[in-house]
């Protein structure tokens, strides 16, 4: 059997261009500090902030800067207002990793379930794509993430509106049908999909062992 694992990737928030006007920081108690550029404080308030697991997919926050994501493993993702520090709203179920906001939605991957899409000030769920083998999330340009695999396939969909763009199988990403098989960072370079990870245990044989880092290049 084919596996992309994904969930013990740490992931580097990527901004497209966006330049933030703020920094957030935390505290190993889960304070979150709000600070300006220059380092000043502006704000800070408790969250439900962990440290082991939200250094892995990150805290991000919208666009025009009014709110903060934080997502759970047990308890589902909650949004707080920057400016005051409150708790607007937390909708479960748990298992949240990638997080990413956009326009007025809040595009999120849900471990063994898929990709809910939910109104970034009510919560509410607006669209969900039923992927319960999901172990990637990235986003790779300013309107498109890479997620999967379902079905042995990975897929590229426009956001937020969740339209899939391209079918990507998994013999194309995983050629040598390693059993072990983590896709670590997907973004697009010159016209292609770049794919990066690594992977063990080639042509299904437990006997070839020792991991391998790998680049795969594929048309987009």
């Amino acid at each position: 059997m084919h596996r992309i694992l994904g969930d013990k990737k740490a992931k580097q928030m990527k901004n497209f261009g966006l330049e933030h006007k703020i920094k957030i920081d935390f505290e190993p108690n889960g304070k979150c500090n709000v600070r300006s550029l220059d380092g000043s404080l502006i704000t800070s308030f408790p969250t439900s902030y962990e440290l082991a697991f939200n250094s892995q997919y990150g805290t991000p926050i919208s666009q025009d800067e009014k709110f903060l994501f934080i997502g759970t493993w047990y308890n589902g993702l909650y949004c707080y207002e920057i400016s005051t520090g409150k708790l607007l709203w937390k909708k479960g179920p748990g298992r949240v990793s990638t997080i990413i906001p956009i326009d007025n939605y809040v595009i999120v991957e849900m471990q063994g379930r898929g990709i809910h899409k939910r109104n970034i000030q009510t919560g509410d769920l607006v669209a969900e794509l039923k992927m319960s083998g999901i172990a990637s999330l990235f986003q790779i340009d300013e309107n498109e993430i890479f997620a999967g695999p379902k079905r042995n396939r990975s897929f590229v969909y426009q956001i937020p509106e969740l339209i899939e763009k391209q079918t990507i199988l998994n013999s194309v990403l995983n050629p040598y049908e390693c059993l072990s098989y983590v896709i670590l960072d997907c973004h697009k370079a010159e016209g292609h999909l770049v794919v990066s990870g690594w992977e063990e245990y080639p042509h299904k044989d437990y006997l070839q062992k020792g991991s391998k880092s790998f680049e795969r290049w594929i048309s987009a």
